[in-house]
């Protein structure tokens, strides 16, 4: 599914489920940290986040609630993943091309980071993954096994 132009980073994604864990991941570092709201952590870690220091300042000035999709959209353009967990299936957001890095397109790498974080956190292989990469604004649904199969082929 294709994510329209004013389709908001929730709107689709959780289906209304009850909400679970959050997580930044760098797919980069691999470094990644647990969060309660998103937003609030892009606010607070300027240093993690990767947004550029004129972007975060004019983050500051946003109210956090109504601005959050504006402070998220600025941390996965600045390279991060955000994951969320809900009842019936995981949230994946990020912004990657399909330009060569390294041995692997970037999307790729972004979506191996997704599934070596995921694979040791979630038990049940076979949960869904709403993943939504905001750069070619493709929206899929895959399993976390299938994921894994994808990534390692």
């Amino acid at each position: 599914m294709k994510l329209g132009l004013g389709q908001t980073l929730l709107q689709g994604l959780g289906n209304g489920n009850m909400m679970g864990k959050g997580y930044w991941l760098n797919p980069r570092t691999s470094d990644s940290w647990i969060v309660g709201r998103h937003e609030v952590w892009v606010l607070e870690n300027p240093i993690f986040s990767g947004v550029p220091f004129d972007v975060h300042a004019h983050l500051l000035t946003l109210d956090p609630h109504k601005g959050m999709d504006e402070i998220r959209l600025a941390a996965i353009n600045a390279g991060l993943i955000r994951l969320r967990e809900y009842a019936k299936n995981w949230s994946v957001q990020f912004a990657a091309t399909k330009e060569p890095a390294g041995d692997l397109n970037e999307e790729m790498v972004f979506l191996r980071s997704v599934f070596l974080f995921l694979d040791e956190i979630v038990v049940f292989k076979d949960t869904p993954l709403v993943i939504g990469n905001f750069s070619t604004r493709v929206e899929t649904t895959i399993t976390l096994r299938e994921l894994g199969r994808k990534v390692n082929s």
